[in-house]
C-alpha cells in the first residue's frame, strides 16, 4: 500500500537548502511506498531541481510563487489542510521549520534556520546596537514560528547542538527529536588531504550564498582579517563566492585588497568542489550554521578550514577543528598564519582528524528521512 507524503519545502530557495532538498528527494526514490506530494516556490534552482523528478508518477510538483512569510504562512494554513483531506495525506513533512496551526495529520518539522533561535546571534544584534533590526528581522519572526510550532511532537535535525538552541525557547522535554544526516559519506568521497607548503602562495576561500551581507554570516571578520593579513608578509590570493559589486558596497570593505581577491560570484553547488585545492584554507564566519555544507565539504575535499570557536562548531566538525575567537579579526589572522607555519605533515593530521570526526559523527545519525517517516506511519496504524 502506497502512503501520500505532503512535502512542504516553502522557502527553500538557494544553493545550500536546494543540496540537502535533492538529497531527500532521492531518498524517497529509493523507495516506491510513498507518493510524495511536493510544495516548492517557483524560481530558476528549483525548476531545474525537479527536472529529474518531474516526469516520475511518483512526484507530484506543486510550485507557488514567492510573495512574502505572511502569506506564505496563510497559504500553508488554509490550503494544506484542505489538500491533506482531499489527497488522503498521511504526514506532512514541513522542511524549512514552519508548522501548521489547523493541520490534523501527524507532523515531522525539519529545523535547518537557527536565526530565530540563537541567543549568540541576539549577542551580536545588541553588541552592533541593532535593536530595531532585531525586533523586525528576528524577534518578530520568532513569536510566530513558536507560536505554530507550540504543539509539534516531532522534529528533524541535522545536529545535537540545534536541539540545545531550540530549548532556549521551546520545551523540548515533550517532543521527539530525529537526528538525521545530510551529508553522503563513504570512503570513496573521502579525498586525500591536500598539499601544504609555507613556500608557495596560499589560497583563502570564503563561500558564502546569496545572502552574505546578513549579520550572522558575520562578514565583517573576514574583510578586516583579510586586509590585516596583507600587512603581513604572507603571500596569498582569495576566492569568494560573491560578485565584486556587492562586496564594495559593504561598509568594511578595503580596496587595497581588491588585486588579491578572484570573485567568483554565486557558484552551484557542482562548481564548489573544484576549489578545494593544495595549499587552501576555508574561513567560515558564521555565527550561527546547522550543518555548514561548505565546511563539511572543504573537510571532505581535503582542506583544511577555520571556524568560530562556538559550541556548533566542536559539535559539527570536532574539537580539534581550528578555531578563532569572534568579532576578533586578529585571531583570525594569528590562526592563518599559524596553519600557514606547520608542516604539510602537521596540516594533514588536522584535515584527518576532522575527517575522522565527521565520517563517525554522521554515521550515528538516522540515514534517511524515510527512516523517520516509516516509524511514524507505523505508530499511526496503531493508534
Amino acid at each position: 500500500m502506497v502512503s501520500n507524503i505532503l512535502f512542504n519545502a516553502l522557502g527553500i530557495q538557494d544553493s545550500g537548502g536546494i543540496t540537502v532538498l535533492n538529497l531527500a528527494l532521492k531518498e524517497f526514490q529509493k523507495t516506491k511506498k510513498y507518493r510524495v506530494h511536493l510544495f516548492l516556490y517557483k524560481n530558476v534552482n528549483t525548476i531545474q531541481l525537479c527536472e529529474e523528478y518531474i516526469q516520475s508518477s511518483q512526484y507530484n510538483i506543486s510550485y507557488v510563487t514567492y510573495k512574502n512569510l505572511l502569506y506564505r504562512i496563510f497559504y500553508e494554513n488554509l490550503y494544506f489542510p484542505y489538500y491533506c483531506r482531499t489527497q488522503n495525506i498521511d504526514i506532512v513533512y514541513n522542511f524549512s521549520g514552519l508548522a501548521q496551526l489547523f493541520m490534523k495529520n501527524k507532523q515531522l518539522v525539519k529545523i535547518q534556520n537557527l536565526r530565530f533561535y540563537s541567543k549568540a546571534l541576539d549577542q551580536m544584534y545588541y553588541h552592533k546596537k541593532e535593536y530595531f533590526h532585531w525586533l523586525k528581522q528576528i524577534y518578530s519572526k520568532r513569536l510566530i514560528l513558536l507560536f505554530m510550532l507550540r504543539s509539534i511532537k516531532n522534529y528533524e535535525l541535522q545536529s545535537s547542538h540545534v536541539e540545545n538552541n531550540l530549548s532556549d525557547y521551546l520545551r523540548m522535554d515533550t517532543t521527539r527529536v530525529f537526528i538525521k544526516s545530510d551529508i553522503l559519506i563513504n570512503e570513496e568521497l573521502i579525498s586525500c588531504p591536500r598539499e601544504y607548503s609555507r613556500n608557495k602562495m596560499l589560497t583563502i576561500l570564503f563561500i558564502v550564498g546569496p545572502h552574505f551581507e546578513t549579520l550572522h554570516k558575520n562578514i565583517d571578520d573576514f574583510l578586516i582579517a583579510m586586509y590585516e593579513l596583507s600587512k603581513t608578509d604572507v603571500d596569498y590570493r582569495i576566492k569568494i563566492t560573491i560578485d565584486k559589486k556587492d562586496l564594495e558596497k559593504h561598509e568594511h570593505w578595503n580596496d587595497t585588497i581588491d588585486s588579491k581577491i578572484e570573485y567568483l560570484g554565486y557558484l552551484p553547488s557542482c562548481q564548489i568542489k573544484d576549489l578545494f585545492q593544495d595549499n587552501s584554507i576555508l574561513i567560515s564566519t558564521s555565527i550561527i550554521e546547522t550543518i555548514g555544507l561548505h565546511v563539511i565539504e572543504s573537510i571532505i575535499n581535503g582542506v583544511v578550514p577555520i571556524v568560530p570557536a562556538l559550541k556548533y562548531s566542536y559539535c559539527v566538525y570536532g574539537k580539534d577543528v581550528p578555531t578563532y575567537m569572534v568579532s576578533d579579526p586578529n585571531s583570525l589572522v594569528s590562526k592563518i598564519l599559524n596553519i600557514h607555519s606547520l608542516s604539510d605533515t602537521q596540516v594533514k593530521q588536522i584535515i584527518c582528524e576532522n575527517q575522522q570526526y565527521i565520517v563517525n559523527n554522521e554515521r550515528s545519525k538516522h540515514k534517511s528521512v524515510v527512516e523517520i517517516i516509516d516509524i511514524m506511519i507505523k505508530e499511526s496504524q496503531y493508534v
